[in-house]
């Protein structure tokens, strides 16, 4: 596929325009009301959102995910030991 991007740019260009006319109406237009979920790895999280207090329990972020995994609520518990109480604003999701 690469050699025939290279060779007919204008193949790529005309598809992806083909792709926009398919997808962009079915697109929203207008801000989201909340906040749509963020996936980020258990090592990320812990590293940046988990709160300090939190962290310090758990040597690693493989026992953080033990502990979630032994949770009833794995996500309410992550919710609950975010810094900021929000992974990412709405704004930018």
């Amino acid at each position: 596929m690469l050699p025939l991007a290279i060779s007919q740019p204008e193949l790529v260009l005309d598809h992806l325009e083909e792709l926009r006319r398919q997808v962009v109406p079915d697109l929203p237009m207008w801000p989201p009301t909340c906040d749509y979920a963020r996936c980020v790895p258990v090592a990320t999280f812990w590293s940046h959102h988990l709160r300090s207090d939190r962290r310090e329990v758990f040597a690693t972020p493989e026992d953080y995910l033990v502990h979630l995994e032994a949770e009833v609520d794995p996500a309410a518990t992550a919710g609950g030991d975010l810094k900021s109480g929000i992974l990412v604003a709405a704004a930018h999701s």
